[in-house]
């Protein structure tokens, strides 16, 4: 087994070619100025967006807020009218 391993790999290093050489051309080099530009469009965009996220997320939690009290006056509204907001009941003359 070791053998014939040894040989293929023999026959595989033999059938390269010395005299081919491969040309490895490097890449161009990227353009550094234009990657800060998009980066900085980009921070601005993500920016914009945080701010308008900002005053959506306070908006919604002032109506939430609104919402709250509203309940909480009309929870209170209805113990008066039962005439349950005393903490310790009496008996109705």
């Amino acid at each position: 087994m070791k053998i014939s391993v040894s040989f293929t790999l023999w026959l595989l290093l033999g059938s390269v070619s010395t005299s081919e050489n491969v040309e490895i051309q490097p890449a161009s080099p990227p353009d550094v100025y234009a990657e800060l530009r998009e980066l900085k469009d980009s921070l601005a965009q993500l920016k914009a967006d945080l701010i308008t996220d900002k005053a959506e997320l306070k908006a919604e939690v002032d109506r939430q807020k609104q919402q709250l009290q509203v309940r909480q006056v009309a929870f209170s509204a209805s113990l008066e009218a039962l005439q349950i907001l005393d903490p310790f009941p009496r008996p109705l003359p």
